[in-house]
């Protein structure tokens, strides 16, 4: 017997991994596939974490496309946990590196 809930996280994080691994690789697309199938997945009401994560990697995917920081950056701003905040910031760093996107 396994519980439900706890593999339903435990996909939902490596899904979300895989998208952020695939982002750093510059395989947007292949991340965004991944992305699109983790949405459809039926998230219990109480893994808010797993749902803001996913908003943080359509926020990245967003700024992927556009090269705009204002979207990104509202979000991040939104943030109140700031142990997350501190390390999505990171990552985002990580990316805008990665892309090589100007100031916007």
């Amino acid at each position: 017997m396994y519980d439900k809930k706890l593999v339903s996280v435990l996909v939902g994080n490596t899904l979300i991994n895989a998208v952020f691994a695939l982002l750093k690789e510059k395989q947007p697309d292949k991340a965004r596939v991944i992305l699109n199938v983790t949405c459809q997945l039926n998230f219990s009401q109480n893994d808010l974490l797993t749902k803001v994560r996913i908003k943080f990697m359509k926020a990245l995917l967003n700024y992927i496309d556009t090269g705009k920081e204002y979207p990104i950056r509202q979000f991040l701003d939104s943030l109140e946990d700031g142990h997350l905040k501190e390390s999505w910031v990171f990552a985002f760093l990580q990316i805008k590196n990665i892309y090589n996107h100007g100031n916007n």
